[in-house]
């Protein structure tokens, strides 16, 4: 007897329509506001833009932004930079706690 024969797993074909179904991209950009014209995102843009990902929150004005006027390069340049500073804020925090507790 295969495991198989011994277990039937069945999916609603609601479920999978989303995952099957191809990504489409919109024909037409949306429109554009006249009151904010296109504008490419500062440093400081960039770097909450940057940790909107660290944690998985972004808006979609700012993630529209800036996938249409930013640049990959910035955005890789300041996650690298962010997440050193990460280790080393931990790599710090541990030594304090270790030299606190006497170790």
């Amino acid at each position: 007897m295969r495991l198989t024969d011994k277990f039937r797993i069945t999916f609603h074909p609601d479920l999978l329509e989303p995952i099957l179904k191809p990504m489409t991209t919109p024909s037409n950009p949306p429109p554009s506001d006249p009151q904010n014209p296109p504008r490419q995102p500062s440093a400081l843009d960039v770097v909450f833009s940057v940790l909107a990902s660290f944690f998985g929150v972004q808006s979609a004005r700012n993630q529209e932004r800036d996938f249409r006027h930013g640049r990959a390069a910035h955005f890789i340049i300041v996650a690298i930079g962010l997440t050193l500073l990460l280790i080393f804020g931990i790599w710090l925090a541990v030594k304090l706690a270790l030299r606190a507790a006497g170790a």
